[in-house]
């Protein structure tokens, strides 16, 4: 019999209640927990009928710690492989059991394999032959606007030659053809790498999709009161008083008639410059002599009525929700619900008095972490993530600062 040690350690475990959970079975609470952690990681459950209590314990806590390799990380493994064995090099493509059992994160087994399996690609010169994803394509093909993205270097020019004298722009399909012929996946992964940073903070001062709206709605308005409307009061064939409207074609317009600005000018702005053009076109709206040829069209005159300008409040409500719709997205990526983050995000965030607060500079850090954790683990790409961000102004500033 093994002699009992004492001790005034009020922490230690009781002597007998060790002994007897060393003896007990798993509980049916620890066999339940057990199953569901291993449906929830991917893994078979292994013979528990005579697991102690202590004994299925320690499998719980591995089975908590364990983090399996995530969808993408399978789906690239198993793309390199092809490639490999493709190229005439004898490699064996894992069972779905054994790609299921490699762990996930930084230093796990997954990551580990993909090294090496980049690795031999190198080596046979097979990552400059793999061309861009349509992920990468659809990221760089966002970048056309962006000046100091350097395509000419690969051979990629934003324009088309018409003639000796007269050149286009590329349309977005064109654009991404050309793309696609140039650039391989290893050009796309540095290009973008290169240029994301800037890029982000570039589009952070750009014209705002409201902005948009509001410029052609002022900009429709413009054009309506620059149309010339001949008025007629005509009697019908039952005797009836009626009034007529013509208006005449655009090449009677007025010399100066308003013409609309192009899309690709409109994004080029600055939201600065699209507030100093809206005050702009509101100014003319009101200068009555620009009126002086036939009368305004009526429905020049509805606009005001139609829209309701948005108060500050509002706004922030708007971007509230903006950015809990990101991190629930950004959960439903990871497959799971991050408490820590999700009791940070206040719409105390949205207070410019408050930015240098260290509880809104925590909340902040902590979402900015979810999100590089994400990409890191290549849970979701860049692009993906840019594009999972949509319109939310304050996970944008988060991510790229």
């Amino acid at each position: 019999m093994t002699q009992q040690t004492f001790t005034f350690d009020y922490n230690a475990r009781d002597y007998a209640a060790s002994s007897t959970n060393s003896n007990r079975t798993a509980t049916p609470n620890q066999v339940r927990k057990y199953l569901e952690l291993c449906e929830q990681k991917g893994l078979p459950a292994e013979n528990y009928a005579a697991w102690s209590i202590e004994y299925m314990s320690d499998k719980i806590s591995d089975l908590y710690r364990f983090k399996p390799a995530s969808e993408k990380q399978i789906a690239l493994i198993k793309e390199k492989i092809t490639n490999l064995q493709e190229a005439g090099v004898l490699i064996n493509m894992p069972s779905e059991k054994t790609l299921h059992l490699l762990t996930g994160g930084l230093g796990g087994t997954a990551s580990e394999l993909l090294d090496q399996l980049i690795k031999q690609e190198a080596a046979l010169g097979l990552s400059a032959k793999i061309p861009a994803t349509d992920n990468q394509v659809s990221a760089i093909v966002k970048m056309f606007l962006f000046p100091d993205a350097d395509f000419e270097s690969f051979g990629v020019s934003r324009k088309i030659q018409i003639d000796e004298t007269h050149w286009r722009y590329c349309t977005p399909d064109e654009f991404a053809i050309m793309i696609q012929s140039s650039f391989s996946k290893q050009d796309a992964s540095k290009f973008i790498e290169t240029n994301r940073a800037a890029f982000y903070e570039w589009t952070s001062t750009r014209i705002r999709p409201e902005q948009i709206r509001h410029i052609r709605d002022l900009e429709k308005r413009m054009q309506s009161l620059h149309n010339q409307v001949t008025v007629e009061w005509v009697v019908d064939i039952e005797g009836n008083l009626t009034r007529q409207e013509s208006v005449k074609p655009q090449h009677e317009w007025l010399p100066d008639a308003y013409m609309p600005m192009e899309d690709m000018q409109l994004q080029m702005m600055s939201k600065e410059d699209a507030n100093t053009y809206i005050n702009m076109l509101s100014k003319d709206l009101k200068d009555k002599s620009l009126t002086k040829f036939g009368e305004r069209s009526d429905s020049s005159m509805t606009f005001e009525a139609l829209r309701k300008s948005q108060t500050i409040e509002q706004v922030k409500k708007e971007e509230f929700r903006n950015i809990q719709d990101v991190l629930f997205k950004l959960e439903a990526v990871a497959g799971y619900h991050n408490d820590e983050v999700h009791d940070c995000i206040t719409s105390l965030m949205l207070e410019p008095e408050l930015k240098n607060d260290e509880h809104i500079k925590i909340a902040n850090q902590k979402l900015k972490d979810f999100m590089v954790f994400l990409i890191e683990e290549d849970y979701i790409t860049l692009e993906s993530m840019v594009e999972l961000i949509g319109d939310s102004e304050l996970a944008k500033s988060v991510l790229i600062k």
